[in-house]
């Protein structure tokens, strides 16, 4: 598993108020082809993945990153898959997604 981080988007939120990063995205017009949505915190690809396997299994696994493990072929650093300044801000978290499931 890479060790780098990445800022989950969950797809979570209700009623017409809410921003809704991922659905806005969805259906917007890119600026210059391009067009990110994260979620609120930026994380490990081991934690969040680590936290995926406990809401699955209901136990705790242990998931080890490491930096020299390709990502699709390619070697990556630390903050390469984090979004930029302009993305869509989503509210809330992979834990709060993980629990409302």
């Amino acid at each position: 598993m890479h060790g780098g981080a990445c800022s989950p988007a969950a797809a979570a939120g209700r009623g017409r108020r809410r921003r809704r990063p991922l659905a806005h995205v969805a259906v917007a017009v890119p600026l210059f082809g391009v067009l990110e949505a994260t979620g609120p915190q930026d994380r490990p690809f081991e934690d969040l993945d680590a936290d995926v396997l406990a809401a699955a299994q209901a136990r705790e696994t242990p998931v080890i990153g490491d930096a020299q493990t390709p990502f699709f072929s390619a070697l990556i650093g630390e903050r390469s898959l984090l979004p930029g300044p302009d993305a869509h801000l989503g509210r809330h978290t992979s834990a709060q997604r993980l629990k409302g499931r």
